[in-house]
């Protein structure tokens, strides 16, 4: 073993650790790191470089995860080298409540971890993450219900130079100022996340910084996202341009008016930089919604590829054509940069009478496909056009469910390629239009995988 090179051994460790969530690989992984002194710190680097604490369910779930921590902290203490490689943590939870298992008279649901000894023990350990992933997996937990120590712990973790990535996800009141010494924050996803905002007039409290947003992102993710934006423009007169001007990729899911308006307002700060911007629309909201929300992509000089989905819920009945397609794709300046454009369209609940007609009958459609064909998009090079199919067919229906599908393919596709002829049978436009599966909770999905060639409709 000797007489390997070093960085041969760090290559091949390094390609094993590619597949270390397969249990083949971290079992390999972990002959590695016992094979000889050379293999040893390569492996446990890729071993230890992520850490996830997933809480369980029921009381024998609370003593399995207890028992994990417990264990977890005593590596920790036994291996002080180990706690320094951890470059990426998850706290993943849920918000059932833990009554028949815990006190009564304490009100958190939260407790396993608010006050557990071994999670505080962990966090005080991990002094260089990169990444950090508080994950509630079922309802919304309010931020106090953390406790005092674990707030402490969490905004300690935050405040670490090294800290590059943040994902939050169904929590409540969060602090203002969590972020406050995030100095080197690039990436951030916030997943139905509320800020604990003060009311207009009343004074912010010492603990709060009149700047708790220091940081530049280079890609964001939001879901609800004016609760994101609103405390940067209105709370706390700072100028959020900072945080947005470097932005290069942004994700927003449409859930309000107000989310559209912050939407616009993010990227209006980020003209000359952002290259990706994806809209989801889940409930097709932007239909109801009269108000211009003055979007003008053409002002974005850096964007290359907008991604927008949009979902209907009975396509037979509620067949309006998403008007968050025409509201992000009319640029109102003379050219886009845009090269790639993907739209992806679910219909939710195709019924037994289903008539996909209704492509063609909405005016919405032939006029995407003339603007995408016009001088607008000169750069225009690819645009993907997806149509996801789920089912909600019961009964004696639900029987034959296979050839259903296969009659409602044949029924749909000619429709689809007539969707955008013009785009279609432009030669410097590559047309790729894909049905596939709606996956979602409770749905007979379809199992169709059809891609359609970039050619002339038929």
């Amino acid at each position: 073993m000797d007489s390997l090179p070093q960085e041969l051994v760090d290559k091949f460790i390094d390609n094993l650790a590619a597949n270390k969530g397969d249990n083949e690989s971290r079992s390999a992984l972990l002959a590695c790191a016992l094979v000889a002194r050379s293999f040893h710190g390569r492996a446990n680097h890729h071993m230890f470089s992520t850490l996830s604490i997933v809480q369980k369910h029921g009381l024998k779930g609370y003593i399995e995860t207890n028992k994990r921590m417990e264990g977890l902290l005593q590596i920790l203490e036994a291996n002080p080298r180990i706690g320094p490689r951890v470059q990426s943590f998850t706290l993943e939870f849920n918000s059932l409540h833990m009554d028949l298992y815990l006190p009564l008279h304490r009100p958190t649901r939260l407790l396993i971890f608010a006050e557990n000894k071994y999670l505080l023990g962990i966090l005080h350990k991990l002094s260089s993450p990169r990444k950090l992933r508080l994950v509630n997996q079922i309802g919304a937990s309010a931020w106090p219900e953390f406790g005092d120590l674990l707030s402490s712990a969490i905004h300690a973790l935050c405040r670490l130079p090294s800290l590059t990535t943040v994902l939050l996800q169904n929590l409540r009141d969060v602090p203002p100022n969590l972020f406050s010494g995030s100095a080197n924050l690039t990436h951030l996803r916030l997943n139905d996340v509320k800020w604990n905002i003060p009311k207009p007039g009343n004074p912010l409290s010492c603990a709060c910084s009149p700047h708790p947003f220091p940081f530049s992102l280079k890609s964001a993710s939001l879901k609800n996202a004016a609760s994101f934006v609103q405390p940067l423009l209105r709370t706390f007169e700072y100028k959020a341009g900072s945080v947005f001007s470097h932005l290069e990729r942004l994700q927003v899911t449409i859930a309000s008016w107000d989310d559209f308006v912050a939407t616009w307002e993010i990227v209006q700060r980020a003209t000359q930089t952002l290259t990706t911007l994806d809209i989801c629309d889940p409930y097709n909201l932007s239909s109801d919604l009269q108000d211009d929300p003055l979007v003008d992509i053409g002002l974005l000089s850096a964007l290359r590829k907008i991604k927008i989905t949009a979902t209907q819920i009975r396509p037979d009945i509620d067949h309006r054509f998403p008007q968050s397609i025409s509201r992000f794709l009319d640029p109102r300046t003379p050219t886009t940069c845009l090269e790639t454009i993907e739209i992806y369209l679910s219909w939710v609940n195709v019924g037994e009478h289903f008539n996909p007609s209704i492509l063609q009958a909405e005016y919405g459609w032939s006029a995407l496909d003339v603007k995408l064909s016009g001088p607008e998009y000169p750069h225009l090079r690819k645009v993907v056009f997806q149509l996801n199919l789920g089912y909600r067919w019961n009964g004696e229906y639900a029987v034959n469910l296979t050839s259903v599908i296969e009659d409602t393919k044949e029924l749909v596709l000619p429709y689809v390629k007539k969707v955008l002829p013009c785009v279609a049978a432009s030669p410097q436009i590559d047309l790729d239009i894909v049905i596939q599966p709606h996956l979602s909770k409770g749905s007979r999905h379809t199992y169709l995988n059809t891609s359609l060639s970039p050619t002339s409709p038929t």
